[in-house]
C-alpha cells in the first residue's frame, strides 16, 4: 500500500482496524497523531468484500 501511495514506512503511520469502521480507538490514534506527531494528512483505505462486514457473530458465519 506504501508503494501504491507513494510514501515511506518510515514517515509513516498506518493503523489497521477489521472492517476499516471508524471506532473510539480509531479516532484515539488518529487524534494522538495529529497532536503529538504531527500528523497533516490522514487517508482511510479499505478492500472491497472485506469479510467482517459479512460477518453476524453467529456460528458459522
Amino acid at each position: 500500500m506504501e508503494q501504491a501511495l507513494g510514501i515511506q514506512p518510515d514517515n509513516t503511520h498506518i493503523f489497521r482496524n477489521a472492517g476499516g469502521i471508524v471506532t473510539d480507538d480509531a479516532i484515539r490514534s488518529v487524534t494522538l497523531t495529529t497532536n503529538f506527531f504531527g500528523t497533516k494528512e490522514i487517508i482511510v483505505v479499505t478492500h472491497t468484500d472485506c469479510g467482517m462486514f459479512r460477518f453476524t457473530g453467529k456460528e458459522g458465519d
